[in-house]
């Protein structure tokens, strides 16, 4: 469970309008919500809470919020949880810095972090790093920090430097401060109140870590302070990223509805796989058989006589869970050939832009990471799962966060966290148990939330003509070949509302010369053009009437 705390003016007003309903939303049954009268000081008031906290054997994080602040995000109780039982994490925000010179952590060496704000958007390239300090607008703190870690009442009584102290003991303490992703929008009135107390609050912060802050002269530093009052006021710690032409962005009419749990009808993990008498039954049709093709070799495709689904049989033996695909197929060659995958990303992430602008996206099976680095450079906040560990590492490597395993690795490490966008790129068709990854899908995807997927398309021209041959056949690894018909009745069969099933050209990912190339091949040998070799897929998870999500018919 979670305590949720707030320092508030003895006129709460403020707080019940504003940090308050966000809250609510985004609190279970089982959190607590505590709030203390500031007029005894901040650190005073947090105490109280850890007091709470500590007595609370159940309880996993401590969240400290200012009275200003809106949660906007769906998933920030399951982010927060996530991030404080990361190995040795004490302390979470949103923005902070590294290199201190005095309590202004934005003037720090290294700065890091997002918020939104009623001034504009507040934005320090990376959105997780670990920092010296966190700013006090929001700070998670862990189990470990809050038992052992209390703030200073004596040194910071009143509203400032109380973070930033508290953050270094965590420091000293051997835990990690760190800023992650958490949405959230502050609707401060801007300056820095009492400026006497701010001055008094710095040079105890000096004093007390002169091994954290360096700063070549505490005295210096109150006169400079006192000298920039008014240009601090008036630019504030955003005047560089007004240059970034990002600071119009208001969440005055954002929406934050409540998620509801995966019906019954649809469990998490849903096996339907071939039946129990006849493995060879069609995935999209289910009662279809896969009858042979014609091809004659030891190694054949089944396809359905139903909607042209086919599937390799016998069933590749190639290790496609652990690091067996990745170093047969590309060994070191895979990094030497970065920048080709990344301008693939560039162009799976301006499709998925038509349909989900921005949002929290899960990228199952994210291989080294290319298009995940991709979407987080574009704004999406960005999660991975990745079976092959040599994968994954590579993919954290690019700055993305990635979880070694399964779907189910994923989801038990950030339970209750729901992605808006899930991507498989040339996935599926490794799957042997299709429904069964389309179901934990359907579970943890957000309602109304998009799912895009793409693989070779079997009822191509050139899958017709030239059966184990074909390029997208790679029966070695593939077990199945998805028409646009059986893909289209897979998704629908797994609850999902198809929007859209598009057969497209290789050419997206071809160069001129090369296709110009291949279209003088098939002009010589009078082919059809273009082959339509791939096929991207675009499905919803449905909101059925009553505001439940539709249930997948089995």
């Amino acid at each position: 469970m979670i305590i949720f705390g707030s320092c508030v003016p003895e006129n709460s007003e403020r707080y019940r309008a504003v940090a308050l309903p966000t809250i609510e939303r985004a609190k279970t049954s089982d959190d607590l919500v505590l709030t203390g009268l500031g007029d005894r000081g901040i650190a005073a008031v947090y105490n109280e809470f850890i007091d709470v906290a500590r007595s609370r054997p159940d309880c996993d994080a401590l969240v400290l919020l200012h009275d200003d602040v809106e949660i906007v995000d769906r998933n920030f109780r399951a982010k927060a949880l996530a991030a404080v039982r990361e190995s040795e994490v004490g302390v979470v925000g949103v923005v902070g810095g590294h290199g201190l010179r005095s309590i202004e952590w934005w003037r720090a060496r290294r700065v890091a972090g997002r918020v939104f704000e009623s001034r504009g958007l507040i934005e320090f390239g990376s959105v997780r790093a670990d920092v010296d300090v966190v700013d006090g607008l929001t700070m998670v703190l862990s189990r470990e920090a809050f038992t052992k870690l209390t703030f200073d009442e004596v040194g910071f009584p009143r509203f400032h430097g109380y973070d930033v102290d508290f953050c270094l003991q965590a420091l000293s303490a051997g835990l990690r401060v760190t800023v992650r992703p958490l949405e959230l929008l502050h609707r401060t009135k801007g300056g820095y109140g009492d400026q006497a107390d701010f001055d008094a609050a710095s040079v105890a912060a000096g004093l007390k870590w002169p091994d954290r802050i360096h700063s070549p002269s505490i005295g210096w530093r109150v006169a400079e302070r006192a000298r920039r009052t008014q240009k601090i006021a008036r630019r504030g710690w955003i005047s560089a990223l007004h240059r970034a032409g990002r600071i119009r962005r208001f969440f005055d009419s954002v929406g934050f509805s409540s998620v509801s749990q995966p019906s019954a009808a649809c469990p998490a993990s849903t096996s339907l796989g071939f039946g129990e008498t006849d493995e060879r039954l069609c995935p999209a049709c289910l009662v279809a058989p896969l009858v042979p093709s014609g091809l004659e070799s030891e190694v054949r495709i089944l396809t359905c006589d139903g909607c042209g689904t086919g599937r390799t049989w016998p069933p590749p033996g190639r290790d496609i869970e652990g690091d067996g695909l990745w170093q047969e197929m590309y060994g070191a060659a895979r990094l030497s050939r970065r920048e080709m995958w990344l301008s693939e990303a560039l162009k799976r992430v301006e499709w998925m832009q038509l349909y989900a602008s921005d949002g929290c996206l899960l990228e199952v099976g994210c291989g080294t990471g290319e298009f995940l680095k991709v979407a987080q450079d574009q704004g999406y906040e960005c999660y991975g799962v990745e079976p092959s560990g040599w994968a994954a590492e590579q993919a954290r490597a690019l700055g993305v966060q990635v979880e070694t395993g399964m779907i189910g690795d994923w989801v038990r490490r950030y339970s209750g966290l729901r992605p808006s966008t899930v991507a498989l790129w040339h996935v599926l068709e490794h799957i042997p148990e299709p429904h069964q990854v389309l179901g934990d899908i359907f579970a943890i995807l957000e309602p109304a939330g998009f799912l895009l997927i793409e693989v070779p398309n079997y009822a191509s021209s050139e899958a017709l003509r030239l059966g184990l041959g074909w390029e997208g056949a790679q029966p070695n690894d593939h077990f199945f070949h998805y028409t646009p018909e059986g893909l289209a009745k897979l998704l629908a069969r797994a609850g999902f509302e198809v929007i859209q099933i598009l057969p497209l050209p290789r050419r997206l990912y071809s160069t001129a010369s090369g296709w110009a190339k291949e279209r003088n091949h098939a002009l010589l040998d009078r082919r059809d053009w273009p082959p339509f070799d791939l096929l991207r897929a675009v499905a919803r998870r449905p909101i059925a009437s009553s505001g439940q999500p539709e249930a997948p018919s089995h």
